[in-house]
């Protein structure tokens, strides 16, 4: 987490699973960020699965940096037997959309935004209100197969890639909370707010920033 708040986000290829698409199997790596939009009613569902520390930004950020939510997808549903069509076509080789590359690439761009309801194994994506990040550059790949992707120094070279050239940057005054494991790291992650911040920014918004730091041990017991 400090690394996120001194750098920024680093976009990092993710294996999104395809099962939403019937004639297909295995899963596709796209470079992403991933966030959750919830209340902080729910945290604790949210950091039983993905860890006890975290960053809550708002939303003027996310549109300032052109994130949007997922399309949460029901395969058997009539948007599910669209998207199956359009997809189908394109990989089929089928029609004017195979022979427009602009097209084929705006598709594959609207595809890194969708996800199943529900995994393979039966857990409920939509209850994480996903909102995503995937960018957009020319030395970025959009999308990976599951095959290259496997290889670890592909992965590795894709990353360093996305480091380069695409860190997703964050101000004071774009988080709303900053959140650790326990009451005993406050103290640690004022100091640290203060050695990043304060030299670039005004003091009041480092100690803005200082006050919204809050334990997930406190949320606990308050919540």
């Amino acid at each position: 987490m400090k690394k996120i708040l001194e750098n920024g986000f680093w976009p990092k290829y993710c294996l999104e699973e395809l099962d939403w698409f019937k004639s297909s199997k295995g899963s596709v790596a796209y470079p992403m960020v991933c966030f959750c939009d919830i209340p902080l009613s729910r945290i604790q569902e949210h950091v039983g699965k993905y860890g006890e520390y975290g960053i809550g930004l708002t939303k003027e950020w996310a549109k300032r940096n052109k994130l949007n939510p997922v399309i949460y997808l029901q395969k058997d549903s009539e948007l599910g037997f669209s998207f199956n069509k359009v997809y189908g076509q394109s990989l089929k080789g089928a029609g004017e959309l195979s022979m427009n590359k602009s097209l084929r690439f705006n598709l594959m761009k609207m595809l890194s935004y969708i996800k199943p309801v529900q995994s393979v194994d039966g857990y409920d994506y939509y209850q994480e209100n996903e909102w995503r990040y995937v960018p957009v550059h020319s030395k970025v790949e959009l999308w990976v197969n599951e095959g290259e992707f496997s290889d670890p120094e592909v992965e590795e070279s894709l990353n360093e890639v996305t480091k380069d050239v695409c860190m997703l940057k964050i101000e004071p005054k774009d988080i709303k909370y900053i959140f650790v494991k326990n009451d005993s790291e406050i103290d640690d992650m004022i100091r640290f707010i203060g050695r990043i911040y304060s030299r670039s920014y005004q003091s009041s918004e480092v100690s803005t920033l200082m006050s919204r730091l809050l334990s997930v041990e406190r949320i606990r017991e308050d919540l």
